[in-house]
C-alpha cells in the first residue's frame, strides 16, 4: 500500500472487493487502511470503504474513533462520503446504531454546512427504523429548515416531519407555515416535500394545519 498510486488503487479495489466476503484476511491490518492526509480523493474514498466493509462489533469503537478524525478534513466529498460510512455503520452493527446517531447528531451544530447536510441525509436513513425513540432528534432537525440551504437536507427534515408528524404535533404545521412563505424559491425536491407535509398534516392534525 505505499507502492506507486496506480498500484496501491489496484490494489485497493481488489481489497474493497474481497473485504465483503472475507473480513477476517484483512482485520489484523486495520490501521493499514487509515487514511493519510496526502491521499488524494480516490485513494481515501477506498480506503473508507474497506474499513467500513472490516468493522464489526469488537472493531467497530476503533474504527468510529479514526473516522471521528476524518470530519475536519478539508475535502469535502470525502468528508461526505465518511459520514455516509458512519451510517453504513449504525445500519450493519446494531449494537453501536444508537451511539452513531448521538455522534450524527452532534455534527448537526457543527460550523460546515456541507458536514449538517450530510449528516441530516444520514439521520433520515437511520430514524426510519425506530422513529418514536428519537422525538427529540426529530424536533432538533426541525430547527435546521430556518438555517440550513442545502435541498436534500431540506427535503430531508420536510420529509420526517411530514412521515413522523404524530410525533410532534405542534412543530410540524409551524415548519409547513414557514415552508410556505418561501415555497417559490425552493428547488423541486424541497417542494415536493412541502406539499407532501401539507397533504399528512390535512389529513392527520388539520385543528393545527
Amino acid at each position: 500500500l505505499r507502492s506507486h498510486r496506480e498500484v496501491q488503487s489496484v490494489v485497493l479495489n481488489c481489497i474493497a472487493s474481497i473485504s465483503t466476503i472475507r473480513k477476517s484476511m484483512f482485520e489484523p491490518f486495520l490501521k493499514s487502511f487509515f487514511v493519510r492526509t496526502s491521499d488524494p480523493t480516490h485513494i481515501k474514498l477506498l480506503k473508507l470503504e474497506i474499513l467500513t466493509n472490516l468493522a464489526t462489533e469488537s472493531s467497530i469503537s476503533f474504527i468510529l474513533r479514526e473516522f471521528q478524525t476524518y470530519i475536519s478534513n478539508p475535502d469535502k466529498e470525502f468528508v461526505a462520503a465518511t459520514i455516509q460510512a458512519i451510517g453504513r455503520c449504525a445500519s450493519n452493527i446494531k449494537e453501536v446504531t444508537d451511539s452513531c446517531l448521538s455522534g450524527l447528531v452532534s455534527m448537526l451544530s457543527n460550523r460546515d454546512e456541507a458536514v449538517v447536510a450530510e449528516s441530516v441525509v444520514v439521520i433520515k436513513k437511520l430514524l426510519q427504523s425506530q422513529p418514536s425513540q428519537h422525538k427529540d432528534i426529530i424536533t432538533q432537525m426541525s430547527n435546521l429548515v430556518d438555517t440550513i440551504t442545502v435541498p436534500q437536507a431540506r427535503a430531508s427534515i420536510l420529509w420526517l416531519l411530514g412521515e413522523y408528524s404524530r410525533l410532534v404535533p405542534h412543530i410540524a404545521p409551524d415548519v409547513l407555515r414557514k415552508m410556505a412563505k418561501t415555497f417559490i424559491h425552493e428547488e423541486d425536491i424541497v417542494k415536493l416535500q412541502v406539499l407532501n407535509l401539507a397533504v399528512k398534516l390535512y389529513l392527520t392534525n388539520p385543528e393545527q394545519t
